[in-house]
Protein backbone atom coordinates (compact mmCIF):
# COMPACT_ATOMS: atom_id res chain seq x y z
CA UNK A 1 0.00 0.00 0.00
CA UNK A 2 1.32 3.36 -1.02
CA UNK A 3 1.15 6.19 1.58
CA UNK A 4 1.36 9.87 0.86
CA UNK A 5 3.11 12.54 2.95
CA UNK A 6 -0.17 13.76 4.50
CA UNK A 7 -1.10 10.27 5.69
CA UNK A 8 2.37 9.82 7.22
CA UNK A 9 2.07 13.13 9.08
CA UNK A 10 -1.41 12.19 10.32
CA UNK A 11 -0.17 8.85 11.68
CA UNK A 12 2.78 10.55 13.40
CA UNK A 13 0.57 13.20 15.06
CA UNK A 14 -1.93 10.55 16.21
CA UNK A 15 0.86 8.46 17.74
CA UNK A 16 2.31 11.50 19.53
CA UNK A 17 -1.08 12.42 21.02
CA UNK A 18 -1.74 8.86 22.18
CA UNK A 19 1.68 8.69 23.88
CA UNK A 20 1.40 12.12 25.52
CA UNK A 21 -2.07 11.64 26.99
CA UNK A 22 -1.06 9.09 29.68
CA UNK A 23 1.98 11.21 30.62
CA UNK A 24 -0.17 14.31 31.13
CA UNK A 25 -2.70 12.35 33.18
CA UNK A 26 -0.14 11.80 35.98
CA UNK A 27 -0.20 15.51 36.93
CA UNK A 28 -3.09 17.23 38.66
CA UNK A 29 -4.07 20.19 36.54
CA UNK A 30 -4.15 23.05 37.26
CA UNK A 31 -1.04 22.94 39.41
CA UNK A 32 -1.63 24.09 42.96
CA UNK A 33 0.49 24.67 46.04
CA UNK A 34 4.01 25.82 46.63
CA UNK A 35 6.03 26.13 43.41
CA UNK A 36 9.23 25.25 45.27
CA UNK A 37 8.67 22.25 47.53
CA UNK A 38 10.48 22.54 50.85
CA UNK A 39 10.52 26.35 50.73
CA UNK A 40 8.14 28.28 52.95
CA UNK A 41 5.98 30.84 51.20
CA UNK A 42 6.42 34.46 52.33
CA UNK A 43 3.67 36.06 54.36
CA UNK A 44 1.31 38.29 52.41
CA UNK A 45 2.05 41.99 52.86
CA UNK A 46 0.34 43.77 55.73
CA UNK A 47 -0.99 47.07 54.43
CA UNK A 48 -0.88 48.57 57.93
CA UNK A 49 2.95 48.42 57.75
CA UNK A 50 3.04 50.57 54.60
CA UNK A 51 3.91 54.22 54.62
CA UNK A 52 3.43 56.79 51.88
CA UNK A 53 5.86 59.67 51.52
CA UNK A 54 6.55 62.44 49.05
CA UNK A 55 10.04 63.79 48.57
CA UNK A 56 12.96 64.20 46.19
CA UNK A 57 15.12 61.35 44.94
CA UNK A 58 18.81 62.08 45.33
CA UNK A 59 21.48 59.84 43.78
CA UNK A 60 24.38 59.54 46.24
CA UNK A 61 26.63 57.22 44.19
CA UNK A 62 27.57 58.82 40.84
CA UNK A 63 28.30 55.67 38.83
CA UNK A 64 26.14 52.64 39.46
CA UNK A 65 27.18 49.36 37.89
CA UNK A 66 25.38 46.60 39.79
CA UNK A 67 26.68 43.06 39.53
CA UNK A 68 23.09 41.90 39.03
CA UNK A 69 20.47 44.23 37.60
CA UNK A 70 17.72 42.52 39.63
CA UNK A 71 19.39 42.75 43.03
CA UNK A 72 18.02 45.54 45.21
CA UNK A 73 20.40 47.90 46.98
CA UNK A 74 19.94 50.54 49.67
CA UNK A 75 23.08 52.63 49.29
CA UNK A 76 22.65 54.46 45.99
CA UNK A 77 19.56 56.65 46.43
CA UNK A 78 17.99 58.78 49.15
CA UNK A 79 14.54 60.25 49.54
CA UNK A 80 15.15 63.76 50.92
CA UNK A 81 12.71 66.42 52.16
CA UNK A 82 10.28 63.58 52.78
CA UNK A 83 6.81 64.31 54.12
CA UNK A 84 3.94 61.95 54.86
CA UNK A 85 1.51 61.80 51.96
CA UNK A 86 -2.01 62.99 52.72
CA UNK A 87 -4.21 59.91 52.59
CA UNK A 88 -7.11 59.96 50.19
CA UNK A 89 -8.53 56.63 51.35
CA UNK A 90 -9.70 55.31 54.68
CA UNK A 91 -7.02 52.62 54.77
CA UNK A 92 -4.90 52.97 57.86
CA UNK A 93 -1.17 53.12 57.33
CA UNK A 94 1.72 53.27 59.72
CA UNK A 95 3.20 56.61 60.74
CA UNK A 96 6.69 57.07 59.26
CA UNK A 97 9.68 57.24 61.60
CA UNK A 98 10.94 60.72 62.51
CA UNK A 99 13.19 62.52 60.08
CA UNK A 100 12.95 63.66 56.51
CA UNK A 101 15.62 61.50 54.85
CA UNK A 102 15.30 57.81 53.95
CA UNK A 103 17.63 55.38 52.18
CA UNK A 104 15.73 53.80 49.29
CA UNK A 105 15.90 50.01 49.00
CA UNK A 106 15.00 49.02 45.46
CA UNK A 107 16.21 48.11 42.00
CA UNK A 108 18.68 50.79 40.89
CA UNK A 109 17.63 50.66 37.24
CA UNK A 110 14.03 51.44 38.27
CA UNK A 111 14.93 54.30 40.63
CA UNK A 112 17.71 55.94 38.54
CA UNK A 113 15.38 57.57 35.96
CA UNK A 114 13.59 59.33 38.84
CA UNK A 115 16.75 60.90 40.34
CA UNK A 116 16.25 64.63 40.78
CA UNK A 117 12.44 64.29 40.61
CA UNK A 118 9.77 64.84 43.21
CA UNK A 119 8.09 61.48 43.81
CA UNK A 120 5.50 59.69 45.87
CA UNK A 121 6.77 56.45 47.42
CA UNK A 122 4.77 53.67 49.00
CA UNK A 123 6.76 51.13 50.97
CA UNK A 124 7.75 49.83 54.35
CA UNK A 125 10.59 50.45 56.77
CA UNK A 126 13.08 47.59 57.05
CA UNK A 127 15.78 47.14 59.65
CA UNK A 128 19.35 47.38 58.32
CA UNK A 129 21.50 44.23 58.27
CA UNK A 130 21.92 42.95 61.78
CA UNK A 131 18.68 44.59 62.92
CA UNK A 132 20.32 47.67 64.48
CA UNK A 133 20.99 51.08 63.06
CA UNK A 134 24.70 51.01 63.97
CA UNK A 135 26.42 53.95 62.28
CA UNK A 136 23.65 54.28 59.68
CA UNK A 137 20.92 56.29 61.43
CA UNK A 138 18.99 56.92 58.21
CA UNK A 139 15.94 54.62 58.03
CA UNK A 140 15.69 52.26 55.06
CA UNK A 141 12.48 52.48 53.01
CA UNK A 142 11.77 49.42 50.85
CA UNK A 143 10.22 50.84 47.67
CA UNK A 144 7.08 49.01 46.64
CA UNK A 145 5.57 51.68 44.39
CA UNK A 146 7.15 54.93 43.21
CA UNK A 147 5.68 57.50 40.87
CA UNK A 148 6.96 60.85 39.63
CA UNK A 149 4.99 63.89 40.76
CA UNK A 150 7.14 66.58 39.12
CA UNK A 151 10.20 66.39 36.89
CA UNK A 152 12.32 68.55 39.21
CA UNK A 153 12.52 69.09 42.94
CA UNK A 154 11.60 72.55 44.08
Amino acid sequence: MKTGPLKTIGITVTAAVLCAAPAAAQFDLPFKGNPTPGTEQPKPPDLVDRIRLTGCVKQVVPDITPADANTPSDGHFLLVAAKPRQERSRAKTKAPPPGDTFRLLGIDSAIAPLAGSRVEVSGDIVPPNGGTTGNLPTPILRVLVMQRLTAACS
